[in-house]
C-alpha cells in the first residue's frame, strides 16, 4: 500500500530559515488510522466475554509518527523520529486502553512507564558510511521481522501472539546500531538495552559509640539486554531474516548490609503468565525466522517465534520449588492474492507453550484468521475480517505443586471498517 507523506515546514524551522538562509530540518508527518465496528468473544476457561462496538486496531495499528533529518555535509546525517500508538475508537494516545480489545502488542517490561505519548518511538541517529547509531526508545529489531511477515500487520486480529519473541516491542534506552547495505543486499541490526535505577545506603556514624546506623537501605533496579538481526531483500519482492535477543531483569534491597533481591513487580512479558510473586529475576531469550516473498498477484509470508522466560527460585515457596520456566513457540503463515484492488489474505498459526517448575504444564493451539481488502484510493481501504487467535486448550499439570490447571482459552472476532494512510 503507497504511503501518501504530508511534508510540513515547523513554524520555528521556517524563522529560523529566513534569518539564516537554510532550514534546520526537513520534517514529515505520516500515520495511519484504523477503526470500525467488531464483535468478539473471549473464552477463558468455562467463563466468556463478549465485547461488541468501534474499536481500533482490526486490520492494521493506528499511529503517527514526526520524523525529520539534516543534511550535516561530508555524507552525514542527522535524523529523529518521534511515534505514537493511536487508539482511533476513542482517541486516546500512547498506551490506549485497548486491553478490553484484545491483545495489545506495545506493552514493554516489568515497570517501565509506557503511557507517554511517544510511546512506541523517540529517538535520534548519525548516518555515515560506516552506518548509523542512534539513541533512544524504539522497536527491537527482533520485532520488525514479525512485522514484516505478518499479512495482519500485527493487528488486534492476527495470528503472531508474541511479536517480540518475549524479548519486548518497544523498549527504551536502547543503543541501535544498523550496518549499511552490505554484499548481496545484506544488512545487520543490533540494540543493547540498559536501564539502570539504583539507590545507595545512607550511613551515618555515631563519633561518640562508633556505631553505624543505616538510615536508609540500597535498593537497585537493573535491566538489560540486546538484540541483533541479519535482513537480506525487501518485503516488497523477497525477504529473509533471522534475529536473537535477550533482556534480564533484577531487583533488590539492602538495610546496610548485603543486597538481597527484592521481588519483582507481578507482572512481566510471558504471554499471559505474569511473574509470581517472590522472584527476584528474570531472564528471557528469543528468536524469529522470517521470510516473505512475491510471485505476481500472490504473497507467501511467514515466520516461526521462539522464547524461554526463566525465573529465579521462589524464596516465598517452600525447597521443594526450584527455578521457574516459561517457554514457548509459534509457526504462523499466510498468503496473499490480489486481484486489482481487492486483496483476499489467509493465514493460520500453530501456538505451542509449556510452564515447568516440579512440575510441567503444556498446552496446544491453532489460529485462524480470514480477511479481504478494498482499496478506495491509493491511501484508504475497507476491510472484513474474521478470525480466531490466542488460542490454547487445556492442559493440567503432570503433578501436584505450585503449579495449577491452565485453562482453555481463546479469541474470537469479527470486524468490518477503514483504514486511511496519510
Amino acid at each position: 500500500m503507497e504511503t501518501f507523506i504530508v511534508k510540513k515546514t515547523l513554524i520555528a524551522a521556517a524563522a529560523l530559515a529566513a534569518t539564516t538562509g537554510a532550514m534546520a530540518f526537513d520534517v514529515s508527518l505520516r500515520g495511519r488510522l484504523d477503526a470500525g465496528y467488531a464483535d468478539t468473544t473471549y473464552t477463558r476457561g468455562d467463563g466468556k466475554y463478549t465485547d461488541s462496538g468501534v474499536v481500533s486496531h482490526n486490520a492494521a495499528s493506528s499511529m503517527f509518527n514526526i520524523q525529520g533529518s539534516e543534511d550535516l555535509g561530508d555524507g552525514m546525517t542527522m535524523s529523529f523520529k518521534l511515534e505514537s500508538d493511536v487508539y482511533t475508537a476513542n482517541g486516546n494516545t500512547g498506551v490506549s486502553g485497548a486491553g478490553t480489545t484484545g491483545l495489545t502488542p506495545y506493552n514493554s517490561y516489568p515497570g517501565d512507564t509506557t503511557g507517554g505519548l511517544f510511546n512506541r518511538a523517540s529517538r535520534i541517529d548519525l548516518t555515515t558510511g560506516y552506518g548509523s547509531i542512534g539513541f533512544g526508545r524504539d522497536y527491537t529489531p527482533l520485532f520488525t521481522l514479525a512485522a514484516a511477515t505478518d499479512l495482519n500487520g500485527l493487528s488486534r486480529i492476527s495470528t503472531v501472539n508474541s511479536p517480540g519473541a518475549g524479548v519486548g516491542t518497544t523498549l527504551p534506552n536502547q543503543i541501535f546500531y544498523k550496518t549499511p547495505v552490505l554484499f548481496g543486499g545484506m544488512v545487520v541490526n543490533a540494540s543493547l538495552w540498559m536501564d539502570d535505577n539504583s539507590k545507595e545506603d545512607s550511613i551515618s556514624l555515631n563519633t561518640t559509640t562508633g556505631a553505624a546506623t543505616t538510615t536508609a537501605g540500597k535498593t537497585t533496579r537493573t535491566s538489560k539486554g540486546g538484540t541483533l538481526t541479519v535482513t537480506y531483500g525487501s518485503p516488497l519482492s523477497t525477504y529473509l531474516a533471522a534475529g536473537v535477543g535477550q533482556v534480564k531483569f533484577q531487583g533488590g534491597a539492602s538495610a546496610g548490609g548485603a543486597v538481597t533481591l527484592s521481588a519483582l513487580p507481578a507482572s512481566g512479558l510471558y504471554p499471559g503468565s505474569p511473574i509470581i510473586a517472590g522472584h527476584k529475576t528474570q531472564t528471557i531469550t528469543g528468536a524469529t525466522l522470517a521470510a516473505s516473498t512475491v510471485m505476481g498477484p500472490i504473497k507467501l509470508a511467514g515466520n516461526v517465534i521462539t522464547y524461554d522466560s526463566t525465573y529465579d527460585k521462589n524464596n516465598l515457596q517452600t525447597a521443594a520449588f526450584g527455578d521457574l520456566e516459561f517457554s514457548g513457540s509459534e509457526v504462523n503463515f499466510g498468503a496473499q492474492y490480489t486481484m486489482g484492488a481487492m486483496r483476499l489474505a489467509a493465514q493460520v498459526g500453530v501456538n505451542q507453550r509449556k510452564a515447568e517448575l516440579n512440575n510441567s504444564v503444556e498446552q496446544k493451539g491453532t489460529d485462524f484468521v480470514l480477511g479481504a481488502y478494498y482499496d478506495l484510493f491509493k491511501n484508504t481501504y475497507v476491510y472484513v475480517k474474521t478470525g480466531v487467535v490466542n488460542s490454547f486448550d487445556e492442559k493440567k499439570p503432570s503433578g501436584t505443586g505450585y503449579l495449577t490447571t491452565m485453562g482453555k482459552q481463546d479469541d474470537t472476532s469479527s470486524a468490518i471498517g477503514f483504514v486511511t494512510n496519510f
